[in-house]
């Protein structure tokens, strides 16, 4: 009885361990259930018996990540080969210049000078979702797949993986690209890295020239002159266009606190109007930070 118990015990303490287990499995054939698993540069990096350990990637075939584990798989050369031949087969129709997969992110480099949300969103639900239906049997952990233009200086960043797109399978039609826009945020090429613009929350009044900021109130009056119009047919002599939600504006010059004069960045991410605005008006706005 003694025996069983203590066995018992055993299991109990021993196998959510396992469960929790990062594992390494080494171009040689061997493998290691592992606590913890981390990347340094170069190097994978584990504890061993109270000690770190440190192993070239080169001699890695791949890492399968527990449950709770927070990073990325190193995913095999030869998956990855794989996988690269689906993507490219599965957006012939858009004729993508290259892809890459490093680590748990896919980049595909598109031959647009300037790549659209339409046609970004196209590539993710009309051609790239087509991948879960190829016969590669084991997927690796992609975390997010990254669509660039031709010269990888601008683009849109898809924060998911299989199961996201497996997802685009079983909703209405009607809300794929919402929710495709949902799981997005552009991005733009900057040092040789990819990185995701953030938002800044605060007032409007302190964006200064060279901001990039996204209205997020309906009706902002794009004036031609830095002046309130004294009555109704002023107004509408001195309004170029009212701006709506989520118009992108670049602010190229400050008249005090007061009046901000901007470029309205259309679709296509290039200036197209150019005019006033006054602050006060702006009640809801936030700034785009690379």
């Amino acid at each position: 009885m003694r025996k069983f118990v203590f066995f018992l015990l055993l299991v109990i303490l021993i196998i959510p361990s396992l469960l929790d287990a990062d594992t390494i499995f080494f171009k040689d054939g061997s493998r290691l259930d592992l606590e913890k698993v981390w990347e340094e540069d170069d190097h994978v990096k584990y504890m061993l018996y109270g000690d770190v350990i440190s192993v070239p990637k080169n001699d890695i075939e791949c890492i399968e990540k527990s449950k709770g584990g927070n990073q990325g798989q190193i995913i095999p050369p030869s998956l990855a080969e794989k996988l690269k031949d689906e993507i490219i087969k599965s957006l012939s129709s858009w004729e993508v210049l290259d892809v890459t997969i490093k680590e748990a992110v896919i980049t595909i480099r598109a031959r647009q000078d300037r790549l659209t949300k339409s046609i970004y969103t196209s590539m993710i639900a009309a051609g790239l979702y087509n991948i879960i239906y190829s016969p590669i049997d084991t997927w690796p952990n992609i975390q997010k797949i990254m669509v660039t233009n031709r010269s990888k200086t601008q683009g849109y960043c898809f924060n998911g993986g299989i199961e996201e797109l497996i997802e685009l399978t079983k909703i209405p039609i009607n809300t794929v690209n919402q929710y495709i826009l949902s799981k997005t945020h552009e991005i733009i090429l900057e040092g040789g890295y990819i990185e995701p613009f953030k938002r800044v929350s605060m007032p409007f009044y302190l964006a200064t020239e060279g901001d990039f900021w996204v209205i997020k109130d309906s009706n902002i009056a794009l004036l031609h002159e830095p002046l309130i119009p004294p009555d109704k047919q002023s107004f509408q002599k001195q309004v170029i266009v009212l701006l709506n939600v989520n118009t992108k504006i670049e602010v190229v010059k400050n008249k005090n606190s007061s009046w901000k004069e901007v470029f309205v960045i259309n679709e296509e991410n290039n200036r197209s109007l150019r005019g006033w605005v006054l602050t006060s008006t702006v009640k809801s706005a936030y700034k785009i930070q690379r």
